[in-house]
């Protein structure tokens, strides 16, 4: 995503512009998170889009739109349970294998630039330090091609891309909702001052999780809260 974003700066990129690493020394998540990738093993791409017909407001739903994009792709090489994470991780079963980072750029009320950074592991077997991630490898018990998961995540991001043009904002509502982990499920969460439990039962368009405690209704930001 560094390289897309210092490209744009300085020169006049067109949407759709892809770059594909081979190694990956920064890898950088959601609030700065570690990502740790061995080389050649996995697919990490970057992908600038454009969606000026988009208001700053329904910002979350790009978010929605390229989790099920990334989702829809993990799924097609695994007949495992895949869900969403909030905000942008990709699980199988309980196990993160793909993270995503979308960076944005905001000119007046609408959205100039997204950089879509998707880290999505393929063919690793080890992760240090990592007790909850995954690979399609690990679970497949089989290697992939990087080729094919390419293929199938741009083909996903372009259908997930026109629902957005098409304003079909609430289909996308409905299938992220579909696929959200741990949604009305007892979960255990952890703030900065303490853990309690509580129900998912939904991200508003804001981008905030919304989980009823004791019956009453709370809304966490990303950085607010943590899952146990």
């Amino acid at each position: 995503n560094a390289w897309v974003q210092e490209f744009i700066n300085t020169h006049e990129a067109v949407e759709g512009m892809t770059v594909i690493a081979a190694n990956q020394n920064a890898g950088k998540g959601q609030q700065g998170k570690r990502w740790e990738s061995e080389p050649g093993k996995n697919l990490l791409v970057s992908i600038l889009l454009k969606p000026a017909f988009m208001e700053v407001k329904s910002l979350f739903f790009f978010n929605k739109a390229i989790a099920l994009a990334v989702m829809e792709t993990i799924r097609r090489f695994t007949d495992k349970q895949v869900w969403i994470k909030w905000p942008n991780d990709i699980l199988i079963e309980e196990n993160k294998v793909t993270g995503i980072l979308i960076e944005t750029s905001i000119q007046g009320n609408k959205i100039k630039n997204c950089i879509v950074g998707v880290g999505a592991n393929v063919n690793q077997l080890y992760f240090n330090d990592l007790p909850n991630a995954t690979s399609l490898a690990i679970t497949e018990k089989s290697e992939f091609e990087l080729q094919d998961i390419f293929d199938e995540l741009c083909m996903q991001i372009e259908k997930y891309y026109f629902k957005l043009r098409e304003k079909k904002l609430e289909e996308v509502d409905t299938l992220y909702h579909a696929s959200l982990f741990r949604k009305n499920i007892l979960s255990a969460f952890k703030t900065e001052n303490h853990f309690f439990e509580g129900i998912i039962t939904g991200v508003n368009n804001e981008g905030k999780l919304i989980i009823s405690v004791n019956g009453s209704e709370q809304k966490f930001s990303v950085k607010e809260i943590t899952f146990l």
